[in-house]
């Protein structure tokens, strides 16, 4: 069964009017930087969790912002949850499939890519007993990994300013 999980995030509107001076390209590489150090502690965890035969799960354990399927699907549900109308959500989905990249969502999915055994691994089958490493990595580092956003965000759009501070006054921008 399902737990569901709240989490309170404080000061991210002031990190998104910081991330509007800069171009989508630019935002979206900061946010995209940040999740994935973000990552790190859920990453290293699960691979040290995953039940080691020949060690080819621990391997296949991976951070990615390729969701590995249509980038569409996943930026209507990203603007749905976001509370976006029906219609605004249709639209990312549109502009996603077009590859616009003002409004498409960044991701980042950790785990173990197409590698069937992990399924069974982590929930078990009628005749092997789960081994959960992927659950119990995010239980264990997921509020670690909230709070190192922020941070990562604030000291990545930092560096994104100075980088362009420097550009402006060689007049290259």
């Amino acid at each position: 069964m399902a737990r569901a999980v709240t989490v309170k995030l404080e000061g991210f509107k002031d990190l998104e009017k910081a991330l509007q001076q800069f171009k989508p390209v630019t935002s979206k590489a900061i946010a995209r930087r940040a999740l994935m150090k973000a990552a790190e502690p859920i990453l290293s965890e699960a691979k040290r969790l995953a039940p080691v035969d020949k060690g080819h799960l621990a391997r296949s354990i991976k951070a990615s912002t390729n969701l590995g399927h249509d980038s569409g699907k996943a930026a209507f549900a990203a603007a749905l949850a976001s509370g976006a109308s029906k219609g605004e959500a249709v639209q990312a989905l549109r502009d996603a499939r077009r590859g616009d990249t003002s409004r498409a969502a960044v991701a980042v999915v950790i785990g173990p890519g197409r590698n069937p055994q992990a399924i069974m691994q982590e929930f078990g089958t009628d005749h092997h007993p789960p081994q959960a490493f992927m659950r119990p990595a995010w239980d264990g580092n997921h509020e670690k990994a909230l709070d190192s956003i922020k941070d990562s965000m604030a000291e990545e759009i930092a560096k994104a300013a100075k980088r362009a501070a420097r550009k402006a006054a060689k007049g290259t921008r």
